[in-house]
């Protein structure tokens, strides 16, 4: 994640997927990556942020599934509530969030 700390553009990473859960063989990584406010999502990028901020990139680069949201929006907070989510259960689990 250093990589990302570095463009400036993240301010956090919430880690969501199987591999949080208590599961015995975990599948998936879910990133729910936190864009900086003065950074709109959508906006331009250079090409060493897209890089590091294409859903296809990352996907392809490193297996996991990535997704983009501006700080303190509600796109944001509707993210981290499916997240929380649970498929077969109700109730909400927890998450991990990574700040540099």
């Amino acid at each position: 994640m250093g990589h990302l700390w570095r463009t400036a553009r993240a301010v956090a990473v919430v880690v969501d997927g199987s591999f949080v859960t208590s599961e015995t063989s975990p599948s998936d990584i879910d990133l729910l990556v936190v864009q900086a406010s003065q950074y709109p999502v959508g906006g331009p990028l250079t090409s060493r942020d897209y890089a590091l901020l294409s859903q296809r990139m990352v996907k392809s680069r490193f297996g996991v599934h990535m997704f983009l949201v501006g700080e303190n929006t509600s796109n944001y907070a509707e993210w981290l509530g499916f997240f929380q989510g649970m498929k077969h259960r109700r109730g909400t689990k927890g998450i991990l969030r990574v700040k540099p």
